[in-house]
């Protein structure tokens, strides 16, 4: 099944590998994305119940600290204030309730019933705390009145002491106890009113003790002094009395208002204790949830983050694997044409790009290698032809000298002339032979210069055909460079959205972890994939400078192929020069031959002829030269293509 999706994927172009790679990355880095994000959502819904659950533990501190402070003020601002707090820790319960993810709805259920109660409780309390307020109000009215009517008392006393003293009425012996008396009431009224004083900073039971103690003193005082006193003082004595039995009631309903303020204040703190519990509880309990929640989400980005990771490196492995090999075996078929080796072949079924790419270089080799060799054949012929042509060139100037040789003793035996007619005769015929052989084998080796030009032509054709191909190599070379800019740039864009990620990861602290070692490997996978494709691209920077270096080469091959054209030409040139020339032994030749038949009617003109025949001789002599000269430079320069084709090691021909 592998296998089958590999083949596949070898099937596609280049683009499309790459697109489905980094296709794969995207969405693999999305889905990371996605999970990291998903478990943001949920460390974040978290620390807001965290929050709230906190928000009602920092309501009820306010609330407790509003209740002592309004237990100490009694002032009414702070009661509202109490209230409006206990309302918002009520809406925030309630707000904390419609969470899916929200601690036990049974606990929540319990803080708002325990706040109800605690709300409840405060406001019994603060009913207790403004009624022992207006107790204690009119206790101080009260005491300033019973003091005021002790004064009186105390007034009338020391009046009526002073009428005995100036003797404006009969002078009593009790007057002076009844006026320290009354001055004794006066004094424990002062210190009824400090133990007040006392009861009011710390109510206890001993201080009430006290109090009730100097009250029962100063009522039976009073009432002793007023079973003693004359009639005249009964009224003000009565007063005092009533003020001091208002004073006492006043009392008594302050400390039982107190009294039921302190049970109050004790159910209050007794129900806001239990609040608290509530809320530490649900807390607690959240902060485990949370902690299950943070172990189970961390647990996740680790798998989902190896999964990733192990998708990633086999899409990469895959894709290497997939576009680097062919790219190899590509540039060491380059590197052989490179160096002359045509020998060299590879099988290759791919259908993409670098198959199209392998075939190319594999049709192109099998031109150059059919190229080379029938290059070699007619460079091999013409080397042929050269050395017949040489040889024929060598007889004709071997013709030409021993013609020479036979003039001058024709010149120099005259007399001779008539019994060596047949032989010149012979010796004419056999030059006219010769030439007729000459000017063959120089017609022939026209032909071979010219088929030879021919091919040579043909070769740098094809040189411009195999020069146009790799010059289209290159060209599809610059595309695969310009594909790996755009995975360069897909790289580096998620190399910055995986920093992104990191970065907002490492925002949310501690919980976003596991986040940050996602981000962190996803920047690393980025950073493999620039180096793939970096690699990729020093091979395809590679294959480029073979294929340049190929175009040189081929250029310098064309450059010769065209010298060798020029010099071809000018082999035909000089050997039509030679067919020219032999042409003209031919003709000198049967003159030859005619002189030779004619000479018995014409000895007065042989010396003259003798002279022309070693003239043309001569001339004959010097024209062979110049033909070996030609036949030599032929040869040499078939023996020099010979050695250019040599460098290209092909397979032999079908």
């Amino acid at each position: 099944m592998l296998q089958r999706i590999i083949a596949r994927l070898a099937d596609l172009s280049v683009g499309s590998k790459l697109l489905w790679a980094f296709g794969l990355v995207s969405i693999l880095s999305a889905l990371a994305i996605a999970i990291a994000i998903y478990a943001s959502n949920l460390l974040r819904s978290g620390s807001q119940q965290s929050q709230a659950i906190a928000e009602i533990n920092l309501l009820l501190l306010k609330a407790r600290a509003l209740e002592k402070d309004f237990a100490l003020t009694a002032i009414p601002a702070e009661a509202d204030h109490f209230r409006e707090i206990l309302a918002n820790l009520d809406a925030q319960v309630k707000v904390l309730a419609t969470d899916t993810d929200a601690p036990s709805p049974t606990r929540l259920d319990d803080i708002r019933h325990s706040s109800l109660e605690y709300q409840k409780q405060f406001s019994e309390f603060t009913d207790a705390i403004f009624r022992a307020k207006r107790a204690l109000i009119d206790m101080q009215t009260q005491a300033e009145e019973a003091r005021a009517q002790f004064e009186f008392v105390e007034l009338d006393m020391f009046s009526a002491l002073r009428e005995s003293v100036t003797g404006q009425v009969q002078l009593n012996s009790d007057a002076l106890t009844f006026t320290e008396n009354a001055s004794s009431l006066t004094r424990t009224l002062l210190a009824i009113r400090n133990g007040e004083f006392a009861y009011i900073q710390r109510a206890d039971e001993q201080r009430l003790e006290d109090w009730q103690s100097l009250m029962n003193g100063v009522d039976g005082d009073l009432s002793r002094l007023q079973s003693r006193i004359g009639e005249e003082h009964q009224d003000i004595l009565e007063a005092a009395r009533v003020a001091l039995k208002n004073y006492r009631s006043a009392f008594l309903h302050y400390s039982a208002s107190r009294s039921a303020a302190e049970q109050g204040a004790l159910q209050m703190r007794r129900s806001a204790e239990t609040v608290l519990e509530q809320a530490d509880l649900a807390l607690d309990g959240h902060q485990q949830k949370m902690q299950h929640l943070t172990s189970a989400i961390l647990r996740m980005l680790v798998i989902s983050a190896v999964v990733i990771l192990a998708l990633a490196i086999l899409a990469s492995v895959v894709i290497r694997q997939l576009i680097v090999p062919p790219l190899r075996r590509t540039l060491a078929l380059a590197e052989a044409i490179a160096a002359g080796d045509l020998s060299c072949d590879i099988a290759e079924n791919r259908r993409d790009e670098l198959g199209q790419l392998i075939r190319a270089m594999h049709g192109m080799t099998n031109n150059l290698r059919h190229l080379v060799g029938g290059i070699a054949q007619g460079i091999g012929h013409l080397h042929t032809s050269a050395e017949q042509l040489q040889a024929a060139s060598q007889q004709s100037s071997m013709g030409a000298i021993a013609q020479k040789r036979e003039t001058e003793h024709a010149a120099s035996a005259t007399q001779h002339m008539a019994t060596s007619a047949e032989h010149v005769s012979l010796n004419a015929k056999q030059a006219v032979a010769a030439a007729r052989e000459a000017y063959h084998q120089a017609s022939e080796g026209d032909i071979v210069v010219r088929q030879g030009s021919e091919q040579i032509g043909l070769l740098a054709q094809d040189l411009k055909v195999s020069v146009t191909t790799i010059h289209e190599l290159h060209e599809g070379s610059e595309r695969i460079g310009v594909v790996l800019d755009v995975i360069m740039a897909v790289a580096e864009q998620t190399n910055l959205l995986a920093l992104n990620a990191a970065i907002e990861a490492a925002r949310a602290g501690e919980k976003g972890r596991g986040f940050t070692v996602v981000a962190d490997e996803v920047r690393a996978l980025a950073c493999r994939t620039q180096d793939s494709a970096r690699e990729i691209e020093a091979l395809v920077a590679g294959l480029q400078k073979l294929s340049n270096r190929a175009v040189s080469q081929m250029s310098g091959t064309a450059h010769l192929s065209q010298e060798a054209v020029v010099f071809s030409e000018l082999g035909r040139q000089a050997l039509a020069r030679i067919t020219t020339s032999v042409r003209n032994i031919e003709t000198l030749n049967q003159q030859i031959a005619t002189a030779a038949e004619e000479q018995s009617n014409m000895a007065e003109e042989i010396s003259h002829n003798v002279e022309q025949v070693r003239s043309v001789a001569e001339l004959s002599a010097t024209t062979n030269s110049r033909v070996a000269d030609s036949s030599d430079e032929l040869a040499r320069l078939g023996g020099e293509l010979q050695q250019i084709v040599l460098k290209f090691r092909t397979c032999p021909l079908a």
